[in-house]
């Protein structure tokens, strides 16, 4: 999964604005507040492993129990399901009900139609 993760998501190790316009660093990892980088600052490659690991673990944890929730035990869905919770994080249901819907009631391929009707599909369609 992180290795999916890491391809997906392409690598920089200096800041830079993400498509929102977001400080971003690593493998799509957004800048906190408590962070010291500024757009352009080199992020130590120690930073960015750190960060990357936490977040893919969330991820993968997090699909994993949406997975359990609709009564699906599938490798592949839970692949894709964390690469979805490591891009707009662990909420992006309660955000993009129609398609958690489809997923609930097992209509997958109508589920990622509908996912390029979003916004993310528009601002990231490569990752989509």
């Amino acid at each position: 999964m992180r290795k999916n993760l890491k391809e997906r998501e392409g690598y920089r190790d200096r800041v830079y604005l993400d498509s929102l316009g977001n400080p971003t660093f690593g493998y799509g990892e957004l800048v906190r507040e408590d962070d010291e980088f500024d757009v352009g600052s080199l992020v130590p490659e120690e930073v960015i492993d750190q960060r990357f690991d936490r977040s893919s673990q969330s991820a993968w944890e997090s699909a994993q129990e949406k997975a359990k929730s609709i009564g699906v035990d599938d490798d592949e869905l839970i692949t894709g399901l964390a690469s979805v919770d490591f891009q707009l994080g662990p909420n992006w249901n309660k955000e993009h009900t129609r398609t958690w819907d489809l997923l609930k009631s097992r209509q997958f391929g109508a589920a990622a139609r509908e996912l390029e009707n979003s916004s993310w599909f528009n601002q990231t369609p490569d990752r989509v």
